[in-house]
């Protein structure tokens, strides 16, 4: 999915990485950030049912910041800069 936006239009990007098994998504976050301006909004790990995605993200030192579930809507629209 996050290969999908390297050659999208937008110089930057927002992305959120929310609880999930694996880490199939770092790789492409990774990739992501040499191409555009990435900020990576992970879920904290108290608010996930699995924390294996944000977790890779987060170790592989890809994380912008980490967040509750409940305060990620807010922290996109902080980032994006929409009021």
């Amino acid at each position: 999915m996050y290969e999908s936006l390297e050659d999208s239009g937008f110089d930057e990007v927002v992305c959120v990485v929310l609880t999930g098994m694996g880490s199939d998504g770092t790789e492409g976050i990774k990739n992501l950030k040499a191409r555009k301006r990435v900020h990576v909004i992970s879920q904290d790990e108290g608010s996930c049912t699995v924390y294996g995605m944000p977790r890779a993200v987060a170790q592989a030192g890809l994380s912008d910041q980490t967040v509750r579930l409940d305060d990620i809507a807010q922290e996109i629209i902080m980032n994006v800069g929409i009021r």
